[in-house]
């Protein structure tokens, strides 16, 4: 008998350690990573500022960059049951400038790139709830189509389209279309303006940070794979054949200019891995060593055709991504005037930025305002204190916004609210996202 208490002696104290070593971790995660002060304390309303959450693309099951519809829903449910208006992004240009009247309990919406579940799931939840949102689009991958249903027929007693909504991001038309933006524009439910005219990365670099290969992740839409130039045609978002080197690589709207890499080297590449078994050739242990030889070897013994854009070219690929940009949305949209600017990955240069305001853009969402917090220009994402909204003062083109996808609306004021205690058990037991308002 005195085995079996020892034993279960021994278990629960494992059990606490487990559950108190889970804890500290969480509690750690939770003080360090970026929230606004509103999540780890209740303020009142007039020390609220203005909050702007940012979200994706909505599925399920989630993916990295995405919420599931539930936890959607019950981000817009609770600020429309506590009574939040949801403003665009012209009324906080005009307050954060020029303290223009807002009403009490603003908050914005954005959603970046224009991905399909934008509307086939956020546009008709936000429409139901009466809220509205502002979409940052990628104009130049926005094609023509029909509008697909969304939410709303499946609402209206259409079945066996449920899984084609949530998984619209991953089906052979993973943007919305321009009559889909037609249709969202004329509700006045969301407001579109501008996230540059591509999404576009580039090369910045000669050092090779690897090769395309089976299990290569080309990002959501092929976004992760940086501008590709073939002979005198740019490739956007391409999927180059196995063996291709992946040269470092930035935003194109950031202060690097862009590197063109030798073709010929590239071909060589590809061509040792056809013709060493293609896929097989990628169950070699060292297939990454044997690719960095052959790049070694090659630049040792061939004359190179790699080379750095020119400064004037560069200022002209900026502008180019932000006048098309901001044209061609105004164009699809007659009488809309898109004024504010959002950069891929938040990266962007004081250059880009200068470039923007003269193209017309008087406002920029960024990830942190960096005057606010004190961070380095080129280093937005280190910091470990409270997350600041935006106040009347604030420069416009520094417009913070919260990730929507850790629930954080739902620590606003209001009823229901989830305190900081319920955010670390809910994360410590891993509660689902349904449960953490009840918990």
């Amino acid at each position: 008998m005195s085995g079996i208490v020892f034993i279960l002696v021994l278990l629960s104290a494992a059990f606490i350690y487990l559950v108190i070593r889970r804890v500290l971790r969480v509690y750690r995660h939770l003080s360090t990573v970026r929230y606004p002060n509103f999540v780890y304390e209740a303020v009142g309303e007039n020390e609220l500022g203005i909050p702007v959450f940012t979200y994706h693309s909505i599925a399920d099951p989630n993916t990295p960059d995405s919420v599931t519809v539930e936890e959607f829903e019950n981000h817009v449910r609770y600020l429309a049951e506590n009574g939040y208006t949801t403003i665009v992004a012209e009324d906080l240009y005009g307050y954060l400038a020029f303290r223009k009247s807002i009403p009490k309990k603003s908050v914005v919406i954005t959603f970046d790139d224009g991905r399909a579940t934008q509307w086939t799931i956020a546009y008709p939840i936000l429409k139901k709830y009466g809220l509205k949102a502002v979409y940052f689009i990628v104009p130049g991958l926005i094609q023509e189509a029909e509008a697909r249903p969304n939410l709303e027929n499946l609402w209206a007693g259409e079945d066996n389209i449920g899984e084609e909504l949530v998984n619209a991001d991953i089906g052979t038309q993973p943007m919305v279309s321009w009559e889909e933006v037609k249709i969202m524009h004329r509700s006045g439910v969301i407001d579109f303006q501008s996230h540059t005219m591509d999404h576009t990365l580039i090369f910045h670099d000669k050092k090779i940070e690897d090769f395309v290969h089976p299990d290569f992740n080309f990002g959501y839409h092929g976004f992760g794979m940086p501008l590709l130039k073939n002979g005198e045609d740019d490739y956007l978002h391409s999927r180059p054949a196995w063996g291709a080197p992946i040269y470092r690589n930035r935003p194109r709207m950031y202060s690097a200019r862009r590197f063109f890499d030798d073709e010929n080297l590239r071909k060589a590449c590809v061509t040792h891995v056809e013709q060493n078994g293609g896929s097989l050739f990628f169950q070699r242990n060292a297939w990454r060593d044997e690719l960095f030889d052959l790049v070694e070897n090659y630049r040792r013994s061939a004359t190179l055709n790699e080379y750095y854009e020119t400064q004037p070219e560069q200022l002209q690929a900026y502008q180019d991504n932000l006048v098309r940009s901001k044209s061609m949305i105004e164009e699809r949209l007659p009488g809309h005037s898109v004024r504010h600017l959002c950069y891929p990955w938040h990266r962007y240069s004081v250059t880009a930025s200068s470039l923007a305001t003269a193209a017309g853009y008087v406002s920029t969402f960024v990830d942190i305002n960096s005057q606010k917090v004190g961070v380095d220009w080129y280093n937005p994402y280190e910091i470990n204190r409270p997350l600041p909204t935006n106040e009347f003062g604030d420069d416009p083109n520094l417009i913070t916004r919260i990730d929507g996808r850790d629930n954080i609306a739902l620590s606003l004021p209001g009823k229901g609210r989830v305190t900081y205690q319920q955010r670390i058990l809910s994360r410590v037991f891993q509660l689902p996202s349904l449960l953490q308002r009840l918990v």
